[in-house]
């Protein structure tokens, strides 16, 4: 049972947190502010207990460089180390050693040495280590704002802290919007890769907030009228940070010290006063709620509560906005506003056109508004997608006409040096993700996928894996005319089926083999770099495809009379094996750039490295993102994703006899 009032409604997601981190996967929470994330996140570190455990909360709320951040990340371990009782004081001072002897405070490449050393050494003492972020997405917002290349480095060490079992970091981060929506570079990094699905904060329901009301008067033994109970879940909005401010406001009025020597209470005269003092305390979550609202929202919102006019504003964009604003917990289904006191806020907010203060030539507003009315055909098309998909793809050529207009016509495109046009690339594919998300694109029904093997499993997949899916087709489909580097489309790809690895086959697959011979998963985890007690949570597509590879060779020099009978093996046949590598060589032909922290060189070294590669440097064509689509999703055959599902299903089943 949870004591803590501000958590009432909360019970079954800490649960859910706790089951992850128990379960040793990474946990992002995502909702906006005032939804009750740092409320979780205090107290998760609190009451969290569990032997050999390190917390560390890093508490820098906006650091201003990539720098600053492994400072802060650097820091906050260190402080966390040394105040720790449960660590044994000998490794105490072997860390310590470790923090001292940190050659360049000033050097990112010099503190991520230490943080690996530090992390190892508390991995090889059985000591685990959960990394604790609010507001990762504002808090990795300066790794952004670098070189693309260093961003895209600095995201995957922070992936790889959690993947490498040698120091195997966990994270809880709370987030606005979901990790990949950070930046490209963040997605390409595969830092989303190690989360499972996020965890997303709801509205309260109605019994909870009646329950929040309750708990905080009888802290004080006040009691409320009817209409001061009514008005509280109309300015509160079963919003937890809305709610707390309008009862300390309410409660403050019932304080005979207060008031003096009255209790003051609401009534229909006065309400407006108590909603303008709501509206007051909230302003930090009610600017964080326009900053992060489209144009057409805001329009819409005013529209709603002021009565402006919208009638320039397409009605699927209208719609779009709607959705967007409900999603958001900012209006009901009848378009009522969830909170009385937001709305006081939307009447008095100003409405930019471009509040980023962006100029654009008069080419580029008529390309700009051509593309808008072919999304406005496609959304439209997209709600009578039922009856008929003629009309959708109608669309989408025209998207696709517009959008290769522009490119072929721009000469400083053909200008470009290559690590220009890869990040020219990135833009666009980053632009393209952002209008699918925003035209609320059907997962449930894709042409393109149409005839592909993957359709007689897509409904096994997890939601947010086949929105990716059908993300990168309706990318594929309008990117592959350009000319460039197909990488932003082969990249989701990747990424979607390195999700379904993890969460569908990985630990099936590793049970089955541990049952059946666990002297070759020993030697084949250690030699992938897992040398602790325990299976792995996650691997990348190369290491996955090494462990079931080995496995074939190693059973037919072992024990050839047992393939035909081998749960694995009856599925991992030549077809899965070739497809299954084509995948890895395209996945790592799209990761066009190594780790450097693999690369034992001197700095002069380094340079002349990262120079071969920009030379080795290999752009993906339109023909092999066409082998990586029908191998992964099966064309005319069996495609991996179903390959992988049946190999999780053959192991399921062996290891489910094997129990009785």
């Amino acid at each position: 049972m949870i004591g803590r009032t501000e958590l009432v409604g909360r019970e079954d997601v800490i649960n859910r947190i706790y089951d992850r981190i128990n379960g040793q996967d990474s946990v992002s929470i995502v909702g906006y502010d005032g939804m009750g994330k740092s409320s979780l996140l205090r107290y998760i570190i609190s009451n969290f207990k569990k032997d050999n455990l390190l917390m560390v909360e890093i508490t820098d709320s906006e650091p201003s460089t990539a720098l600053d951040f492994y400072k802060s990340l650097f820091d906050c371990v260190e402080i966390e180390i040394e105040e720790n009782d449960r660590i044994d004081i000998n490794l105490k001072y072997e860390l310590k050693e470790e923090f001292s002897g940190c050659k360049d405070h000033e050097s990112i490449a010099e503190l991520k040495k230490t943080l690996n050393s530090v992390f190892y050494k508390l991995r090889s003492r059985g000591i685990d280590t959960i990394l604790v972020i609010d507001d990762f997405d504002r808090m990795t917002k300066c790794i952004n704002e670098g070189n693309r290349e260093d961003a895209v480095e600095n995201f995957k060490f922070l992936r790889n802290l959690a993947n490498n079992n040698k120091r195997r970091v966990q994270y809880i981060v709370a987030t606005k919007k979901s990790i990949e929506a950070i930046s490209e570079e963040c997605r390409v990094s595969g830092l989303p890769g190690i989360f499972n699905n996020p965890i997303k904060l709801e509205l309260l329901e109605v019994t909870d907030v009646k329950k929040y009301i309750l708990k905080r008067l009888s802290q004080y033994q006040y009691r409320i009228n009817s209409h001061e109970d009514k008005l509280i879940f109309r300015v509160g909005g079963r919003v937890p940070g809305i709610l707390k401010e309008a009862m300390d406001i309410l409660i403050d009025n019932k304080n005979p010290e207060k008031n003096k020597g009255t209790v003051k209470e609401v009534n229909s005269d006065n309400e407006a006063e108590f909603i303008q003092e709501v509206e007051k305390r909230c302003d930090y979550i009610f600017r964080s709620y326009w900053k992060c609202m489209t144009y057409e929202e805001k329009r819409l919102l005013k529209h709603l509560c002021c009565n402006e006019d919208i009638s320039d504003i397409e009605e699927s964009l209208q719609q779009s906005a709607r959705y967007s604003c409900q999603d958001m917990g900012l209006l009901n289904e009848d378009d009522t506003f969830v909170s009385e006191a937001f709305m006081n806020y939307v009447k008095r907010a100003e409405v930019k056109r471009d509040e980023n203060g962006d100029t654009e030539s008069e080419e580029d507003k008529e390309v700009g508004q051509r593309m808008k009315e072919a999304m406005d055909a496609l959304k439209t098309s997209n709600d009578i997608l039922k009856d008929s998909f003629q009309e959708l793809w109608n669309a989408y050529d025209f998207a696709k006409k517009v959008m290769i207009e522009k490119l072929t016509a721009d000469k400083r495109i053909k200008a470009l040096e290559f690590a220009d046009k890869e990040e020219y690339n990135r833009y666009i594919s980053d632009y393209f993700k952002r209008q699918f998300e925003k035209y609320s694109m059907d997962t449930e029904n894709c042409e393109l996928l149409k005839g592909m093997s993957v359709q007689n499993i897509w409904d096994r997949i997890d939601e947010d894996i086949r929105k990716q899916i059908v993300q990168a087709e309706l990318l594929s489909y309008v990117y592959r005319d350009t000319g460039f580097d197909q990488s932003p489309s082969c990249n989701p790809y990747c990424t979607a089926f390195e999700a379904i690895i993890n969460r569908k086959a990985l630990q099936p697959v590793m049970k089955a083999m541990q049952m059946l011979h666990p002297e070759y998963l020993l030697f084949e985890l250690r030699k992938l770099g897992h040398n602790e007690g325990g299976l792995p949570a996650t691997m990348m597509i190369g290491q996955f495809r090494s462990l079931v590879k080995d496995y074939y060779f190693y059973m037919m020099e072992q024990f050839k009379d047992e393939c035909e009978k081998d749960p694995i093996l009856k599925i991992y046949n030549k077809d899965f094996a070739k497809k299954l590598t084509d995948i890895h060589l395209t996945r790592n032909k799209c990761m066009h750039w190594e780790d450097m922290d693999s690369v034992r060189k001197t700095d002069e070294d380094k340079k002349e490295y990262i120079s071969e590669l920009h030379l080795k440097k290999k752009s993906l064509d339109v023909s092999d993102l066409d082998r990586l689509r029908s191998n992964l999703l099966g064309q005319e055959s069996t495609g991996c994703i179903e390959y992988m599902l049946q190999l999780a299903d053959s192991c399921e089943v062996f290891l489910n006899k094997a129990a009785k």
